[in-house]
């Protein structure tokens, strides 16, 4: 699996956010949330990923990539965006069906989904990967093997996810509705016999009929 960030994206929905436009203040930014990301991601997600950020002043003297914790870096310096930095990426992926891409951008999903990619929307990764458990201390130490390819499974796993967590969000508030509908139909039956009948006159409505009803 292969994970693909939309890195400005990813930044600007979370807690990580920058307070101002100052390259200082961009770079604190993209290292809290890069070293939010070390943490939460384990080591074999972290050398399966990239994130790739703009670069639309190039007076700063950012680098054209660098890593962080095993996480790429990419710098859109010779591109007009970040987007076209990616779809460039996701384009040259050979196996586009093992890759996660992580953007808000419509954009980004259209092309995605044209290679068959997974696209999640970057606040609710990012929401996903903060009740994420960090990868236990054992697993941290342990080198990652570049050479073997991350079981395709791993993408499975994070649409399983997903989908699991909003497929409870349906069906609670599926069953919000059917409550309140039994709730309505039991006041309104309640309405209907107090207008009309007494209990007394409402009587059994399993058997309507008197017990001499049929002596005649």
């Amino acid at each position: 699996m292969t994970i693909l960030i939309d890195g400005y994206n990813l930044l600007h929905v979370t807690r990580f956010a920058p307070v101002g436009n100052s390259e200082d203040v961009l770079r604190r930014s993209r290292e809290a949330l890069l070293a939010f990301l070390a943490e939460k991601l384990t080591d074999s997600e972290r050398q399966a990923t990239t994130v790739v950020f703009d670069a639309p002043d190039k007076k700063f003297g950012l680098p054209d990539a660098y890593a962080f914790a095993g996480i790429e870096l990419r710098f859109a310096r010779t591109y007009n965006s970040a987007d076209d930095l990616i779809e460039q990426l996701i384009q040259a992926d050979p196996c586009p069906e093992r890759l996660v891409v992580v953007s808000s951008d419509h954009r980004i999903h259209r092309f995605a989904a044209r290679r068959k990619a997974a696209c999640f929307d970057s606040d609710v990764w990012f929401d996903h990967l903060v009740e994420r458990r960090p990868p236990a201390a054992s697993e941290k130490k342990e080198v990652a093997d570049t050479t073997k390819p991350v079981p395709a499974a791993s993408t499975d796993e994070w649409l399983a996810e997903f989908e699991s967590e909003e497929l409870q969000k349906l069906e609670g508030q599926a069953d919000s509705l059917l409550a309140a509908n039994d709730q309505n139909d039991a006041s309104k039956s309640n309405q209907v016999k107090g207008d009309y009948l007494s209990d007394e006159e409402w009587g059994d409505l399993d058997n309507p009929f008197p017990d001499d009803y049929f002596d005649d």
